[in-house]
């Protein structure tokens, strides 16, 4: 079962906030979120704990991104390793494997974000929240999970794995 991470800026009236996400693509939820003020490994590092303290079926999971500073800096290479993860990493201007996150990025942007600043960082955070947890995990319907939500496939295919064993 593959992740994969990246991490955009979002304009906010006090600055810039930044989002680190993990995204199962099995099915599609966000596994794994962070915001913070700065971009630092912290903030992948967050999202990675998050998505490991989810119910990962097996050993061998693999964790991709791109090649950002955060990503292949000693810390974040050393974290996947305790959970049972290994990182992948895209060759260098290679953007296709990053492509489901990526979309993921660009509709925050477009149906939530609005490219506008947000006021106070709280609002922002909130709004940010409620957009991952409740609309994209558990009422975004995706063609290539038989249109169904992230939430309901997983609970699908969890009904399927314990009818079959």
């Amino acid at each position: 079962m593959p992740w994969a991470g990246a991490i955009t800026y979002i304009r906010r009236g006090e600055g810039w906030l930044s989002l680190s996400v993990v995204i199962d693509l099995f099915s599609r939820r966000i596994a794994g979120w962070s915001m913070q003020c700065r971009m630092r490994t912290a903030i992948v590092l967050d999202a990675l704990t998050m998505a490991a303290g989810r119910p990962v079926p097996g050993r061998g999971l693999l964790s991709h991104s791109d090649r950002g500073s955060q990503y292949t800096s000693d810390g974040y290479q050393t974290a996947p390793r305790g959970h049972g993860i290994t990182c992948s990493m895209s060759r260098e201007g290679n953007c296709r494997v990053d492509a489901v996150v990526e979309s993921f990025l660009g509709t925050l942007n477009n149906e939530r974000l609005h490219r506008r600043p947000w006021p106070p960082h709280m609002e922002a955070m909130d709004a940010i929240h409620e957009h991952i947890e409740v609309f994209c995990n558990r009422q975004r319907r995706h063609s290539i999970l038989d249109d169904r939500s992230p939430a309901g496939y997983e609970e699908l295919d969890a009904t399927t794995l314990t009818r079959a064993a």
